[in-house]
């Protein structure tokens, strides 16, 4: 049987459609297994010699390495775009002329056109370019949803005679130092001149954010969630909303659970919206800061957009009454056909078209190479033998954190094929 490593980054939210894609990868016949990316995807590459390993981007350090350790291995390499939405410098970004030769596929979204922006922007082989759809938003699909339950999240800290108003933060950028980042790939694309911009512009934007939060509660009409971006740290929103009462901070909850109690997602320019309109969730942009450095996404036109906080509250019982919003509904639909190949009635969903995709592919011989990191994991495995443990994640799980520990868990325990 074909084996399949998927490995990602630190986000909760990519977890949930991941596990998706892994059941029907697994319906196909193949093996997989889903880890986030530290130094035991090296020795499971090493002991586990998958056939595929599919990650979200090549363009950071860590995952070029393993990626070019991966391929010496005799492995293939898919790219999963998980961010949604990219611009034409973004793929510049992503797809690097040094990054490049590490890919054999890159799995994307959209139509005719948009795979012809990526070829041009990319440089990448257009053999290379895949469009099947992203899984993101097949937990959208009513072919897919009337098989899931999704709990109702907050169920004793909401009050359901009242609408519910989301606020989505997407302000991590706001805590770069250069000093930190200068040695990410990204980053030194960007310069430092600019990311000492962007910390200062997302500062002030943020500012606006969480005092729109603390005016909206006041007002003592609406259940008010901020939920943070799986990059920022909780810490610092705990503590600005510490004397906030009757607000929930959270950077836990799934879309898909959101979704079910939201009535309204207000962000600047955050891919959540897309994802909330395709379960008719309103959504409206709140750009305080605006400035030429970090624009508005391109799908902000489909929605009401306020530049000051007095003018959002303004306008905002008007905004909250009714349940669909009809602005530019029809123009939605199509912007999420043609960027992401989203059709609500479609039959077949992204993971399936991906999971045929896969199965067709032929695979190499399996190559034996060491590399140093594989040491550091067995230097983990000693330390989770000494402490009684039984899965290392419990001991990567002391620095990485709580929710490290139940994803992971949940991940060993239930989902492996081992």
């Amino acid at each position: 049987m074909k084996k399949i490593l998927i490995v990602f980054g630190y986000k909760n939210r990519e977890y949930e459609y991941l596990c998706l894609l892994k059941r029907f990868l697994q319906k196909k016949g193949f093996l997989v297994k889903i880890r986030y990316m530290n130094f035991e995807c090296y020795h499971e590459v090493f002991v586990w010699k998958p056939d595929f390993v599919i990650l979200n981007q090549i363009n950071q350090n860590e995952n070029i390495d393993f990626a070019k350790f991966a391929k010496l291995c005799g492995i293939r390499i898919c790219v999963l775009n998980a961010e949604l939405l990219w611009s034409n410098e973004r793929i510049k970004i992503k797809y690097a002329p040094d990054c490049n030769d590490y890919v054999d596929y890159t799995i994307e979204a959209g139509d005719k056109s948009k795979l012809e922006v990526i070829h041009k922007y990319s440089n990448l082989d257009e053999n290379k370019i895949k469009m099947l759809g992203t899984p993101k938003l097949d937990i959208y699909l009513p072919i897919i949803k009337k098989n899931l339950h999704i709990a109702s999240p907050y169920v004793h800290q909401i009050d359901r005679s009242k609408k519910t108003v989301c606020i989505c933060s997407s302000f991590h950028p706001a805590d770069l130092e250069w000093q930190k980042v200068k040695h990410n790939i990204v980053y030194q694309k960007i310069g430092e001149k600019n990311v000492n911009e962007f910390a200062r512009l997302y500062t002030l934007t943020r500012a606006q954010y969480i005092q729109l939060g603390k005016d909206l509660v006041k007002q003592g009409r609406w259940n008010v969630i901020f939920r943070m971006h799986p990059l920022e740290n909780p810490q610092f929103y705990i503590e600005q909303f510490r004397d906030t009462q009757n607000i929930i901070v959270d950077n836990t909850i799934r879309p898909s659970q959101l979704f079910k109690i939201a009535d309204l997602i207000i962000h600047r320019s955050s891919t959540l919206a897309l994802e909330a309109w395709t379960s008719d969730v309103k959504t409206i942009s709140f750009n305080p800061v605006p400035n030429d450095l970090i624009p508005l996404d391109s799908f902000t036109n489909f929605e009401q957009v306020f530049f000051t906080k007095d003018a959002l509250l303004k306008y905002f019982p008007r905004i909250m009454k009714n349940k669909i919003m009809a602005y530019k509904q029809h123009d939605r639909k199509k912007f999420l056909k043609q960027e992401f190949g989203f059709v609500k009635v479609s039959n077949i969903s992204a993971s399936e078209k991906i999971a045929d995709f896969l199965a067709t592919i032929n695979i190499f011989p399996k190559k034996s190479i060491f590399h140093p990191y594989i040491i550091y994991y067995y230097i983990l495995n000693s330390i989770r033998v000494i402490c009684l443990k039984k899965y290392i994640y419990e001991i990567i799980g002391f620095i990485k954190g709580k929710e490290y520990m139940r994803i992971y868990k949940e991940n060993y325990v239930y989902n492996d094929n081992t």
